[in-house]
C-alpha cells in the first residue's frame, strides 16, 4: 500500500507541476525592469499636467497576439486626455512576447499601468 500511495503522490505533484507550466502570460520583450526604466527615461509629463499637479495611474488594457503584436489598446483608467496619450505614446514602443499555452503562441488580453507622479 505505501508503494502505492508514494506513487501516487508523486503523479499529483508532477501533474501541479505539469499545470503550472501550461500558460505563460504575454510580457515585454526586454523584461519587466528593463521596460520600467525604459518608460521613465522616455515619459514626459506634460506642461499643464505637471502645473495641475495632476498623479494617479493610467491604465492601459490590450490584446497581445500569437505574434507578439498589441491590437486595440484601449484606456481603463483615465487621468486626462494628455496623460492618456503620453502613456499610449510611451507604451506603443513596447515590444512584446506573446502569451504561450501548452508551448503554443497565443493571443492574449493584457493590462498595463503607468504612474504619474509629480515629484
Amino acid at each position: 500500500m505505501l508503494k502505492f500511495s508514494t506513487t501516487l503522490i508523486f503523479l499529483l505533484i508532477l501533474a501541479q507541476g505539469l499545470n503550472s507550466q501550461q500558460v505563460e502570460p504575454a510580457e515585454p520583450l526586454s523584461g519587466n525592469k528593463l521596460t520600467r526604466d525604459f518608460i521613465c527615461e522616455e515619459l514626459v509629463y506634460p506642461v499643464e499636467e505637471l502645473e495641475n499637479k495632476t498623479e494617479g495611474t493610467v491604465k492601459l488594457s490590450f490584446v497581445v497576439d500569437n505574434k507578439g503584436d498589441v491590437e486595440n489598446i484601449k484606456v481603463v483608467n483615465s487621468l486626462s486626455p494628455a496623460l492618456d496619450k503620453e502613456a499610449i505614446r510611451v507604451f506603443s514602443m513596447i515590444m512584446w512576447r506573446p502569451a504561450y499555452r501548452l508551448g503554443q503562441p497565443v493571443a492574449s488580453m493584457q493590462e498595463y499601468e503607468f504612474e504619474f507622479d509629480t515629484k
